[in-house]
């Protein structure tokens, strides 16, 4: 790492956030990257925080131009490149990479601490062979490897869950002393009291015509879209329920599934919704299906929790300390049982009303005050330790 010189606190904290997803593009980076800005400029803190946004990553036009398996390798070049040639002109009290799995950009920044926030290490498991699918090719292992040394020479890493600052100790071996957990906020758009009808009751979701499950998430294999249709097509064994899938469209292997299970008629596309659209498929859905293979936070279920949509899930990953006991849980493998969970909660009104009003108590731990002010604790421990050092 490059020897830095000492800062002390000032009444304003200049804050640099490194972005590499492209802007325009849909997901969890931009979002998380959105929440940032937006919690620390917006409530009172004890310092006055200017926050200044650099995007290295191309533009989604050249992406999209791009045949997908080109994509990843031109992200990757160009965030380098342009990390080079902007990042060495950048002014800064604090550098924070959004999404540590970039973190080999910090070698172009100096003169401040460093820090980057580690979404999850699913790559890395892979790569250790933690998971059925295989694993990753050479350039991506090296891409891993890269970050992951990057990672565990920063100042600090903040880390999505307690279960990802596990991954980070263990498997990436890092120091324990260099990761804190502040856990994702519920966005706005998705807080009880800007939902309308949020409080609707469960029953009334039940009973309506066009009642459905769903399921939230895109085509990374730890999301387990597969998973989903299995499990639903043993529900429709025994509801007449459909099957709603907001995300991407669907590829030839899972429009094949779906055929194979005989779901054609039954199971619907939303194709990449607005947050305003997922609102309403919340707000209408009898359920929500998560059987995750593995996640390092997973916003869908603390999402449909806030727009009072019981949820069903898996134990992997971090789910457990997302949902609480505010959801029905159990291994992501038994397909069998998590068809039982969700037939439970269709059948059972008090039991889906009990969850629901869990969900509400469990979404409170969430909110952006509290992601604001511990982001802040996290940005002024690493001045002052660096202050003290110096």
């Amino acid at each position: 790492m490059i020897k830095r010189q000492p800062i002390t606190t000032k009444r304003e904290l200049r804050v640099v956030l490194i972005e590499t997803a492209s802007r325009g593009q849909r997901g969890s980076m931009v979002r998380y990257a959105d929440m940032v800005a937006h919690v620390l400029c917006k409530f009172n803190h004890p310092v006055q925080i200017c926050i200044r946004r650099v995007c290295l990553a191309p533009p989604m036009s050249l992406l999209n131009w791009l045949p997908a398996p080109f994509r990843a390798r031109l992200h990757h070049v160009w965030v380098a490149w342009t990390a080079i040639t902007r990042l060495a002109r950048q002014q800064a009290d604090i550098f924070h990479i959004i999404d540590g799995s970039h973190a080999y950009v910090a070698r172009w920044l100096s003169g401040a601490p460093v820090l980057a926030t580690a979404h999850d290490f699913i790559p890395l498991l892979q790569t250790k062979g933690r998971f059925t699918i295989a694993s990753p090719g050479m350039m991506a292992r090296w891409i891993i490897r890269r970050s992951i040394n990057e990672l565990k020479e920063l100042d600090q890493i903040i880390a999505d869950s307690q279960n990802t600052k596990n991954d980070f100790i263990n498997s990436a071996g890092g120091d324990i002393g260099k990761i804190m957990v502040v856990y994702p906020a519920i966005p706005t758009c998705m807080s009880k009291e800007t939902v309308p009808n949020a409080g609707i009751q469960w029953t009334d979701r039940r009973h309506s015509e066009s009642v459905y499950i769903l399921h939230v998430g895109n085509d990374s294999f730890y999301k387990n879209r597969a998973g989903v249709l299995r499990v639903f097509a043993r529900i429709r064994e025994k509801l007449g329920l459909e099957l709603k899938m907001a995300g991407p469209p669907p590829g030839p292997e899972l429009t094949g599934l779906i055929r194979e299970l005989s779901l054609t008629n039954h199971v619907h596309f939303v194709v990449n919704p607005e947050d305003d659209q997922l609102v309403k498929l919340y707000l209408r859905a009898a359920l929500l299906l998560f059987p995750s293979i593995y996640e390092g936070f997973g916003w869908p279920p603390l999402e449909a929790m806030a727009c009072g949509c019981p949820v069903v899930c898996s134990t992997a990953g971090s789910l457990p300390e997302v949902v609480g006991d505010a959801a029905l849980k159990c291994n992501v493998e038994d397909y069998e049982q998590m068809a039982k969970n969700c037939i439970a909660v269709l059948e059972d009104a008090g039991l889906a009303s009990e969850l629901v009003q869990k969900g509400y108590e469990q979404v409170r731990k969430f909110s952006l005050e509290r992601m604001g002010r511990e982001l802040l604790s996290v940005y002024m421990k690493v001045i002052d330790k660096l202050t003290i050092e110096y």
